[in-house]
């Protein structure tokens, strides 16, 4: 859809937001809004902070001592919980250096009742202040950690810096690699802001292109041609919702589907036996079975084949495997079958020209009809009949149309 005449400022930053935003992150960076002459001097203060002054709403929702005696309460926005996993990335990065980066608070300008000793909000460096209290937590004779943090005190800002949140949040955590936002939460964010515009204006080519810019200005980081996969996969989810199809392209929901989905097919499976990332987060690692969740498109099944034969020819991790497929860009029940059918039929050919006789021990497809086969493990049995009954169909309805339009 084209319309040129539609006012989208209210549904994504404009160019001076993001000017003003890029301006922002560099006077915190370098402190230079303690200088005279800096444009946000006067508007904010520099202070030294403890793991003590900061409590997260959820996590410490049982300890009402951290609650009282802290003086910031983070406001994550992000998907993912923040992880205080020992073993992660970001855990083990602050461990060894501290905490390099400045942070940002607002000040709170409205009290809140139950909490009225808080004095503002954690904008960025939410991670940072939980996994630092992990840190010493663990370590609890090693030096307290110190968090520098730009505190804004100027309400105009901090009505602006809420007002964006969901992209200026992630682009204050577009920085470090153990610091930068999931896949997953990306992706929401730019759903949520998909999702929030009325039809009319999410449809139009000016929002879909002013999208694409706001994005890209946030993630620096991210290679552009991935961020137009990105935004070109969640219009393909809302279509294909609207059909009733789910693509799982959500990572966390399609990982605890198919989860869920493993431990309620394969016999004896050992629900506890699942194993974090390195970032602490959700994953199909698993103690005793190799685990691939793949899409049905761009190379995914022939690198799958290709990993798995490797693994075997090494001998030594000696696990079962598991190879479950899902159409992630179909948007219609018979694009799906014919997308789960074809990756069946190329693991049954390829299977065909190896000694084991076999790519995977066990081979599904991942129901993605809601109301018809949403979350289940589909065998070849099961797709073979699927797409059979399509084809009965099809042809039944050609013969239906063909003679409508010979009676005419």
């Amino acid at each position: 859809m084209s319309n040129k005449n539609l006012n989208i400022d209210g549904y994504l930053p404009t160019d001076a937001d993001l000017e003003r935003w890029a301006r922002l992150k560099k006077s915190v960076k370098t402190a230079s809004y303690l200088t005279k002459g800096d444009e946000f001097n006067g508007q904010i203060d520099q202070i030294i902070t403890y793991t003590k002054d900061y409590m997260h709403p959820e996590l410490d929702k049982d300890c009402p001592e951290i609650i009282e005696n802290a003086k910031f309460e983070c406001m994550q926005v992000r998907q993912e919980a923040i992880s205080d996993d020992p073993n992660s990335e970001k855990f083990n990065s602050i461990n060894n250096n501290g905490v390099t980066s400045p942070g940002m608070i607002l000040k709170r300008f409205t009290i809140d009742k139950e909490k009225p000793h808080i004095m503002g909000d954690v904008y960025d460096s939410n991670s940072r202040c939980i996994i630092s209290r992990a840190v010493e937590k663990k370590y609890p004779t090693r030096r307290k950690i110190t968090l520098t943090q730009a505190f804004v005190t100027d309400k105009d800002l901090c009505d602006w810096l809420i007002k964006n949140a969901e992209f200026f949040q992630t682009g204050a955590n577009d920085h470090e690699p153990a610091e930068s936002m999931s896949e997953s939460s990306l992706k929401g964010v730019i759903r949520e802001r998909i999702m929030r515009a009325p039809k009319d204006i999410r449809e139009s080519d000016q929002f879909k292109a002013r999208l694409r810019v706001v994005v890209k200005a946030m993630c620096t980081t991210k290679n552009h041609s991935t961020i137009d996969k990105w935004i070109s996969g969640e219009y393909k989810s809302l279509e294909a919702n609207n059909n009733g199809i789910s693509t799982f392209n959500e990572q966390e929901h399609r990982l605890r589907t198919i989860r869920k989905a493993i431990q309620g097919t394969i016999p004896g499976f050992n629900s506890n036996g699942w194993i974090k990332d390195k970032r602490g987060n959700l994953s199909l690692k698993h103690e005793d079975y190799k685990i691939y969740g793949i899409k049905t498109s761009g190379g995914n099944v022939e690198k799958a084949f290709g990993s798995e034969d490797t693994r075997i020819g090494e001998g030594v991790d000696l696990r079962k495997s598991i190879c479950i497929a899902y159409a992630a860009s179909a948007t219609t029940a018979e694009k799906i079958t014919k997308a789960q059918k074809a990756f069946i039929d190329k693991n049954d050919s390829t299977a065909q020209t190896k000694k084991r006789n076999k790519n995977f021990d066990y081979v599904y497809v991942l129901g993605q009809e809601q109301h018809v086969d949403y979350g289940t493990l589909l065998t070849k049995a099961d797709v073979d009949k699927k797409y059979n009954q399509m084809e009965e169909q099809n042809s039944l309805s050609n013969i239906i149309n063909l003679e409508a339009a010979n009676s005419k």
